[in-house]
């Protein structure tokens, strides 16, 4: 089953999601209590915007492993990603009460409350991930982010700048200010996205897919 895990994996990488899914089922088949094929199926099933689904299969191995902290992270992102925004907190909340020191879990649960509408606890999980790995580059850009769409924009930049003069090679301050500025300077935005997307290719970026609708739109291509 090992091998039909490492070809899922490599699936996802070339882009191919069905195959992906199929390698996965292979080695979840000959070995179906293996965590590790539960999470190459999430993993292919994620990489395809089927996170609900995802969900599903990971929920019987978190049963099964309800230790396991790798399960229990990549369930609650899928809930996450698939709306069910109470059932991701409660997964979170879990993991934060195994380990109260964990950033990744504060910066998720962070994620959580911005989906539920929550900004002052979205704010106060960022800060808190910020405390206990100062490097964090992912909470610090959702932090600035989040004060910006608040109206707080010019504190929001200088704290997305920091962070590049803290970590010219993370991709979080570039993407940051393209999402902060994708509404008052679309070309300038693209410029940091592009930014970002030289030090991290496949880096998930909302506002890429914004500008290139809106270019479309321009275009009369309304299927693109």
């Amino acid at each position: 089953p090992s091998v039909w895990v490492t070809l899922s994996r490599l699936h996802v990488e070339s882009g191919d999601f069905i195959e992906a899914e199929r390698a996965a089922l292979k080695a979840r088949s000959l070995a179906p209590g293996w965590k590790t094929a539960a999470i190459a199926l999430a993993r292919a099933l994620r990489a395809d915007s089927r996170s609900g689904i995802a969900a599903l299969h990971l929920g019987e191995a978190v049963i099964a492993h309800p230790d396991d902290r790798e399960l229990a992270e990549l369930f609650g992102l899928c809930l996450l990603e698939s709306g069910k925004v109470t059932e991701a907190r409660a997964e979170f909340r879990k993991l934060a009460e195994r380990d109260s020191y964990d950033p990744l879990t504060f910066f998720n649960l962070g994620r959580v409350a911005e989906a539920a509408g929550d900004a002052v606890g979205a704010a106060e999980c960022y800060r808190t991930a910020i405390a206990r790995a100062p490097r964090v580059a992912a909470a610090r850009e959702a932090l600035a982010v989040l004060s910006g769409r608040h109206g707080r924009f010019a504190e929001a930049r200088a704290s997305l700048e920091e962070l590049i003069r803290d970590r010219p090679e993370s991709p979080f301050g570039f993407r940051g200010l393209g999402d902060l500025l994708v509404d008052v300077d679309a070309a300038e935005a693209l410029r940091f996205y592009e930014e970002a997307r030289q030090r991290s290719p496949d880096i998930p970026s909302a506002g890429l897919y914004f500008l290139s609708g809106n270019k479309c739109l321009i275009e009369k291509e309304f299927s693109e």
